[in-house]
């Protein structure tokens, strides 16, 4: 496959591209802000950024961001509609050591949070422009900046010491005892006790009242009825364009499957700190049958190709059996991870069948099995892990070479059967082969996005 991701970009590091980013929405007067900015930002980006942006709708909003990606060489990896009117993007580049990094970025035009509706942001008299390190940029006004990112912490249940640092000190630079805007949203009780613990930078109360405040804070809110049509609209896609990614591995016992599955953990985990965070919300993985009961039951048998074969008819129904186990193992599970947003990494699958019935003790029933294969839910990417068979045979010596050698040559051959499955050789360096599948998947989900972000 062609590799798509560019390897010469003219921004490597996340502070060039926001700052090309905003000079971007400044040259096209574009109203934007940065939501929720501490003190080491642009200098130190840790986390997502939060952005307000003045777009009229989805398709505006696509094509400018389509646009500063193109001029800027850069590639979206995801995107993440998480509110009717809010985009999470997530974008790759090469950093200054030559390494693919990501980039995310949250866009709304309207704070909203579970479909109601907050704040709105298109208030020029909202806004004022700073310059840290050398970088402008337009933020919220010290009380709007305060309301927003109290609402947002109290909404998250995530009111922590470092949040309530950043809300005491707007507090202080408002150089107001009120806060009007903040009023709106609380009952006159509520509203009494928020201002008194921010003059006294009383931790305690935020830390013990943030779930009765944020009861308060939605016992007016209403969701609007014009909405409606929005929030089926998001629902539906979510679930006919999942922002997940299936995964199957495939290959012999001893080939590398729990070693790349468990390095692909690491590389794609959720936590902020991780250059490539942010494609997914979160990983699941399954082996065998995607049923989470069925995960914790010892599958590694030592020999599991000495024991007989089932007849054909007690053979068909294990194939019926496993076929409504795989078929419900996706609804249920797969699907709902997909949907969410999860990286499921699933090791053998259904299609470990077609190679070795026998570790299954299935008579040979190909044709059925092909049948299964084709009704079942297709997998976004197939890896066939491949490596020698003396390798093979010195890691798992239970099963014989001259069988290992006709599982590998099966194993092989079915890469022709499936149009999205790949031949990885690991018998390369684990790095090398954990970049190559690395690659594979980001090519895989750059070519993807781009399908809707062009739709």
């Amino acid at each position: 496959m062609k590799n798509i991701i560019k390897y010469k970009h003219a921004v490597n590091t996340k502070q060039k591209i926001f700052t090309k980013f905003v000079e971007f929405l400044s040259i096209k007067k574009i109203d934007y802000c940065v939501l929720g900015v501490n003190n080491n930002f642009p200098i130190n980006i840790k986390s997502d950024i939060d952005l307000f942006i003045d777009f009229k709708d989805k398709k505006n909003l696509f094509k400018l961001i389509n646009k500063f990606c193109d001029l800027n060489k850069l590639n979206v990896i995801n995107i993440l509609q998480h509110e009717i009117n809010s985009y999470y993007w997530v974008i790759a580049f090469l950093n200054t050591s030559k390494k693919i990094e990501f980039i995310q970025l949250d866009i709304c035009n309207e704070y909203i949070v579970n479909n109601y509706r907050f704040l709105k942001f298109n208030n020029f008299k909202k806004k004022t422009t700073i310059k840290k390190n050398k970088i402008k940029f337009r933020v919220l006004k010290p009380e709007f900046e305060l309301t927003y990112y109290l609402l947002k912490k109290i909404n998250k249940l995530d009111v922590d010491i470092n949040s309530l640092n950043y809300i005491f000190y707007l507090f202080k630079k408002n150089n107001s005892p009120s806060l009007p805007e903040l009023q709106r949203h609380f009952s006159s009780k509520y509203y009494f006790l928020i201002i008194r613990a921010l003059k006294k930078n009383n931790f305690s109360f935020f830390k013990t009242n943030s779930f009765n405040l944020r009861k308060n804070l939605y016992k007016k809110k209403f969701i609007q009825i014009t909405d409606f049509t929005n929030i089926f609209k998001l629902y539906k896609e979510r679930f006919f364009n999942h922002t997940g990614l299936f995964l199957v591995f495939l290959g012999c016992d001893g080939s590398g499957k729990s070693t790349i599955i468990k390095e692909l953990s690491k590389v794609f985990t959720s936590k902020l700190s991780n250059p490539c965070s942010g494609a997914f919300r979160k990983i699941r993985l399954f082996h065998w049958v995607p049923i989470s009961k069925f995960q914790n039951i010892k599958t590694n048998i030592n020999n599991p190709h000495q024991q007989k074969d089932y007849n054909f008819f007690i053979s068909l129904i294990k194939l019926i059996y496993l076929f409504i186990i795989f078929l419900s193992g996706y609804i249920i599970n797969i699907k709902r991870y997909l949907i969410s947003s999860t990286l499921v990494m699933h090791d053998r699958s259904v299609h470990d069948l077609l190679i070795d019935p026998k570790r299954y003790r299935i008579k040979d029933s190909k044709l059925i099995i092909k049948l299964i294969i084709k009704l079942l839910p297709k997998p976004d990417l197939i890896f066939i892990l491949d490596a020698p068979v003396l390798k093979l045979y010195k890691r798992k010596k239970e099963i014989d070479v001259k069988i290992l050698k006709n599982y590998k040559f099966n194993y092989l051959k079915i890469k022709n059967k499936f149009h999205n499955s790949h031949i990885i050789n690991t018998n390369h360096s684990l790095n090398i082969t954990k970049k190559k599948i690395i690659n594979l998947i980001l090519n895989h989900m750059i070519m993807k996005n781009n399908i809707l972000r062009f739709s």
